[in-house]
């Protein structure tokens, strides 16, 4: 445990308590070669390479392709504001190797507030070899998904959108079991994009249809909007979704007002579960599903008191509470009972704390009144140590402050 100013461990293994709660890199794609042949130049132009939800029932059309940006490095969005005069320069040296067992965090932010650490530029490689470059500006009105590795001081737009007067539209990173996904929503549409958390490749991109929806394996599970008249009347809506993370139609697996069809879903573990909670006894169930039908097949935990966040892990549900400066982490495991993980108390210039899980470690960050992250503690669940993780540039996101974090392989 680092013995400074900021987060401080109170206990790693104690009695359950509960309270309340709570880039671009543009790397600059080397095509090896420089741009002389205009006509490469011109079919470069012509075909440039461009990266979880409210739509419902659509299939993944060239539209929800359109809205994210396949295909394209590291840091360039499909809607990014272009200069229309393209001009050809000499590669940049390229990034060095990110380092295997490095820690990236990801985190929503304005991407013209980080600006000034992305690169302006973008190369793209055409399909004879030849490439081109392009400058970028971020704008107030680009929104985007940015990788932080600390260790290198390296920030990299993983995926980004665009908002407009008539169309807002917003996004926010998820990473679980080591794999790294965004979620675009804009306006009744969203979409749920799988990349590489190491290079930005995009792996899947599927529409999807509620902010709320559980990841398992390769299909993602949400609940129809619920439809309803003039009068408050619901006319449809409600069902049980699922759908692969390729795209696709989805299927319904429970109906509304099925006994089964109750609560909201989480996927941990590879595995679907459940939290619903009945106002007449005050307190929540966690309940595990069949990942074919949606069917309850076993109830886990009982009588789990309201208040805080549960966010998923690779072992179960984690739950966070907070009383004043003091959080508390539990784990509400697969396999057995509730178990006290982590209590930290902030320091006095630490506004809130964000926690995530990977790989059986705990990412801490604290931030403060301006949203700046303040201090980074990792906590390994298996041996009970935790160290801090040093960084070199203030940084922190001013939309979502939800940390999310993996470590590269």
């Amino acid at each position: 445990m680092p013995n400074k100013k900021g987060i401080k461990i109170i206990d790693a293994r104690f009695k359950p308590a509960y309270f309340l709660f709570i880039v671009t890199i543009l790397v600059f794609f080397l095509a090896g070669c420089s741009v002389n042949d205009t006509s490469k130049e011109s079919d470069a132009q012509k075909n440039p390479a461009v990266k979880a939800g409210r739509a419902t029932g659509e299939k993944a059309s060239s539209s929800a392709n359109n809205q994210s940006s396949v295909g394209r490095p590291i840091g360039m969005a499909k809607e990014v504001s272009t200069n229309e005069n393209l001009s050809v320069t000499a590669p940049k040296a390229p990034q060095p190797e990110i380092p295997s067992g490095s820690i990236a965090i990801f985190y929503t932010v304005i991407l013209s507030d980080v600006a000034s650490r992305l690169p302006v530029s973008v190369q793209y490689a055409g399909n004879e070899g030849g490439g081109y470059v392009t400058n970028i500006r971020w704008e107030t009105t680009d929104l985007g998904v940015v990788r932080y590795i600390p260790a290198m001081d390296r920030f990299d737009v993983m995926g980004a959108t665009k908002s407009y007067s008539y169309s807002k539209s917003s996004i926010f990173p998820i990473t679980l079991y080591g794999r790294s996904f965004y979620f675009i929503e804009r306006g009744t549409s969203s979409t749920i994009t799988e990349i590489d958390p190491k290079s930005a490749k995009v792996k899947s991109s599927a529409p999807a249809a509620g902010a709320r929806f559980a990841i398992a394996g390769d299909k993602f599970y949400f609940h129809e909007k619920v439809r309803t008249d003039l009068f408050d009347k619901r006319t449809g809506g409600g069902e049980l979704m699922a759908q692969n993370l390729n795209g696709g139609a989805p299927v319904q697996l429970l109906a509304y007002g099925d006994s089964d069809n109750q609560g909201v879903m989480y996927g941990a573990g590879n595995a679907l579960f459940s939290l619903s909670y009945d106002p007449g006894t005050k307190a929540s169930t966690i309940r595990r599903h069949d990942l074919q039908t949606g069917k309850v097949t076993g109830v886990l935990h009982t009588n789990i008191p309201p208040g805080g966040q549960f966010f998923s892990g690779g072992d179960g549900l984690y739950h966070v509470t907070a009383s004043g400066k003091i959080y508390t982490v539990s784990l509400y495991p697969l396999q057995g009972e509730v178990k006290g993980v982590l209590q930290v108390e902030l320091d006095a210039d630490e506004y809130g704390l964000s926690v995530d899980e990977e790989d059986r470690k705990l990412l801490l960050v604290s931030y403060g009144k301006d949203f700046k992250v303040k201090n980074i503690l990792l906590h390994d669940l298996a041996t009970d140590v935790t160290s801090e993780i040093p960084f070199k540039s203030p940084f922190g996101s001013n939309s979502v402050l939800d940390y999310q974090f993996i470590i590269l392989k």
